[in-house]
């Protein structure tokens, strides 16, 4: 089988800790128009699933290197000094798969911290279809090729801190169809974890005054365990409605 290279920067940091996200869930493609002629690469859970598991088997870690130089330098001639560690993978459904274990080196701890450094770009292997296949190391550059956007679905873009019940309902629901057609499949509580405003705040509309985004999309899921459980189907959208009507 024929397997593609592809590098993409999908992940800002702030600070040199140890867990940041190193590829997004479901379809991304890069500003450049990369994976030229199809919709974008793809990862999905069971992918990712296997890419954990393929991680874990390996017995060397893979480096985080600075611009990519590990892939360079047998061209350049030039020096590929790391700039840090990792083993550990987890997936997220409907975030993304995730490095746990970063170790970082004195010199890139400090370049992070000093803001010289801003983003993280994997490389990895995929199938013609744009299906991701494995993680090959990654690399600290400031050349974000997705321009922030972590997810392709405008569906995964917060809303803002006064949405009501219905805005984020509606919104979440969008957001596990368009992850749907990705093949990913995302919660109820996911998908509202996701759209709703940054700070996790109540949600503003009166009748909902007081519960925060969390605890409604548990809610929610709960209730539409219930109903299924009576033989009746309820959406994301009259789950949230519903749960976010009862009082306190």
């Amino acid at each position: 089988m024929r397997t593609f290279l592809a590098t993409c920067s999908t992940q800002p940091i702030a600070n040199a800790g140890n867990e940041f996200r190193l590829l997004p869930a479901g379809l991304f493609s890069a500003v450049d128009g990369r994976p030229h002629g199809l919709p974008g690469w793809r990862l999905t859970d069971e992918t990712a699933q296997r890419i954990i598991k393929l991680a874990a088997a390996r017995v060397s870690d893979f480096v985080i290197d600075y611009e990519h130089q590990t892939m360079n330098a047998g061209n350049n001639g030039q020096p590929a000094p790391a700039a840090g560690w990792f083993k550990r993978l987890e997936w997220r459904p409907g975030d993304g798969l995730y490095v746990t274990d970063a170790r970082w080196t004195e010199r890139a701890t400090a370049m992070i911290n000093a803001k010289e450094y801003r983003f993280i770009s994997p490389t990895f292997h995929h199938e013609k279809d744009g299906r991701v296949l494995d993680i090959i190391n990654a690399a600290l550059t400031n050349n974000p090729a997705l321009d922030g956007l972590t997810e392709l679905a405008a569906a995964s873009r917060r809303l803002s801190n006064n949405a009501t019940g219905d805005e984020i309902a509606r919104a979440a629901l969008a957001y596990q169809e368009a992850m749907a057609d990705t093949g990913v499949h995302v919660t109820t509580v996911q998908a509202v974890a996701c759209v709703s405003p940054l700070d996790n705040s109540a949600i503003t509309a009166p009748q909902v005054t007081g519960k925060k985004s969390c605890e409604i999309a548990s809610a929610a899921l709960a209730y539409q365990e219930k109903m299924s459980a009576q033989g009746v189907y309820i959406t994301t959208v009259q789950a949230v409605a519903h749960v976010s009507k009862t009082p306190n």
